[in-house]
């Protein structure tokens, strides 16, 4: 399977995502009033950015193997993905290094779930994302400055 990338420009918009800081501490809400509970510090209650991060690394990937899959004509079945995140150890901080280890219970034979986990990296657009150079522009919400 060949990906082909649009040159230059911007796709189809994702929805918002926003974060408050309330008396029951860091709240990331989505356009549908899904809440995360944020955290500083890991294993407290809620997820930290970082854990937030391979969550969304995760899931992408599953999804992706799923897509991966129906392009076989296969159903997966059950699916585990754990992520781990490796801090670089110089500056800038950031993560230098994501491991993901992937379970594929349902499926025998090697071959074909070493095809899928490949698929599912060139499809899952967070890994996508984290392997290239997004652009970031954070402003003023207010607008006045």
């Amino acid at each position: 399977m060949r990906v082909r990338a649009k040159a230059g420009g911007l796709g189809k918009a994702y929805g918002s995502v926003s974060v408050r800081r309330t008396a029951e501490g860091w709240r990331s809400v989505n356009e549908a009033g899904f809440t995360v509970a944020g955290s500083t510090l890991p294993g407290a209650a809620g997820m930290t950015p970082i854990e937030l991060l391979m969550a969304a690394l995760a899931q992408c990937l599953a999804i992706s193997l799923d897509h991966a899959a129906e392009h076989e004509g296969l159903a997966l079945g059950a699916i585990g993905i754990t992520v781990r995140g490796h801090k670089a150890a110089d500056l800038p901080a950031r993560v230098a290094r994501f491991e993901a280890l992937i379970d594929l219970a349902e499926v025998a034979d090697a071959a074909r779930r070493t095809r899928l986990i490949a698929a599912a990296e060139r499809i899952c657009t967070v890994s996508n994302t984290l392997r290239g150079v997004a652009e970031i522009i954070a402003t003023d919400a207010r607008g006045d400055g």
